[in-house]
């Protein structure tokens, strides 16, 4: 009885479709060997680059709506393999600007492709009509 009311409740379901998208999104981002927190920061960097902003590790959390305690990791396994490297480009030793490297970019937008393809399997049984009232629950729920 209380396993059946929490199954019904709307958190729950939310969930477990959640897990299952990342689940699946793990493994379509594999082949590329990124996360899909490393992938948003990527794809946040060139973003930036394509807008002429510099980006702060702040900065580039807030924009790529990843947490920020993460982002000093997840950064720092990116400029190992050489997706990204930090810049001081100010007399503040503490300000770095981060910049996405040639490889980086062209890694992110391969996995942008796949991403993309994955999204269109993931939501292709779901009307369009649905689709479009879950995108604005979604966002109330941001």
């Amino acid at each position: 009885m209380i396993l059946k009311e929490i199954q019904d409740s709307p958190g729950f379901r939310l969930w477990r479709a959640q897990n299952k998208w990342h689940r699946e999104i793990r493994m379509a981002l594999r082949p590329f060997d990124l996360t899909q927190s490393q992938f948003m920061l990527l794809a946040g960097l060139v973003e930036m680059k394509l807008t002429g902003r510099l980006a702060t590790q702040i900065e580039l959390a807030t924009h790529s709506m990843v947490d920020v305690v993460s982002t000093s990791t997840l950064l720092k396994g990116l400029e190992e393999r050489g997706l990204v490297t930090r810049d001081q480009r100010n007399r503040d030793k503490r300000m770095r600007y981060l910049t996405i490297t040639p490889e980086g970019e062209k890694l992110v937008r391969d996995a942008l492709k796949a991403v993309r393809q994955f999204d269109r399997q993931f939501f292709e049984d779901i009307a369009k009509p649905q689709l479009n009232a879950f995108l604005k629950v979604c966002q109330q729920l941001n």
